[in-house]
């Protein structure tokens, strides 16, 4: 079941061709994700980036590199089913503590279109792990440009899920920031996506809505069931 909230008088359909394009990141620049050493009951690193950084080490930035964000590895389990004391589970989560100012910034080594994002993120609800209460996008144009949403948590569902954002109309960026509010101690993520047309939606979905700026519009989280 599809369940899109609307904010303001726009309703933004995500039913749309399936030759939608995905766009492939040239690099991305976050902070790691932290683990035991921030109370941790594993290590959430981003074990897989290939860029100058200290993978090792909770909150270290992480530049010029991709990693397990841009893998194409979409777990359907929770984060303590699948990570591990090494770092190499496909999630990586961060702490409020260490991270309180989460912000990931993707890079395209070339001007893009982008029309959807989708992020994939576990809502636990174990430890502390849940998902974002905010997500804002921004961007260079003319000056910076964001867009701010507030991501509403049916806590009846735990398992994994994505947060989708269509309709976007972003033209010609290099690079796109991401920033993600804490609803409890961690987030995590395991991928995130950038197209140049909406994907097909998926069955399920909570709504993030649109705020500031006089915009209006909607976006879901389709989940996998």
């Amino acid at each position: 079941m599809n369940r899109p909230l609307l904010a303001g008088l726009l309703s933004l359909a995500f039913a749309v061709p399936a030759s939608a394009a995905r766009i492939a990141p040239t690099s991305y620049d976050v902070p790691n994700g932290s683990g035991t050493a921030s109370g941790g009951s594993y290590n959430y690193w981003d074990a897989g980036y290939g860029g100058s950084s200290n993978k090792t080490t909770d909150g270290a930035p992480l530049t010029g590199g991709l990693g397990d964000l841009t893998d194409g590895v979409v777990t359907t389990q929770n984060w303590n089913a699948v990570e591990n004391i090494a770092g190499t589970g496909p999630y990586v989560g961060w702490n409020a503590n260490v991270t309180p100012d989460l912000t990931l910034t993707f890079n395209f080594g070339a001007a893009v279109d982008i029309d959807t994002v989708r992020i994939h993120v576990d809502e636990s609800q174990v430890g502390g792990v849940n998902l974002p209460t905010t997500l804002a996008l921004s961007w260079e144009s003319g000056g910076t440009q964001t867009l701010n949403f507030n991501i509403e948590d049916d806590t009846a569902d735990v398992a994994p899920s994505w947060l989708e954002i269509g309709g976007l109309g972003i033209t010609s960026v290099n690079s796109l920031k991401i920033s993600l509010g804490y609803g409890d101690l961690w987030v995590f993520a395991d991928e995130v996506e950038f197209y140049d047309a909406a994907p097909i939606p998926e069955p399920a979905s909570v709504a993030l809505m649109l705020a500031g700026l006089g915009l209006v519009g909607a976006a879901a989280r389709k989940m996998r069931l």
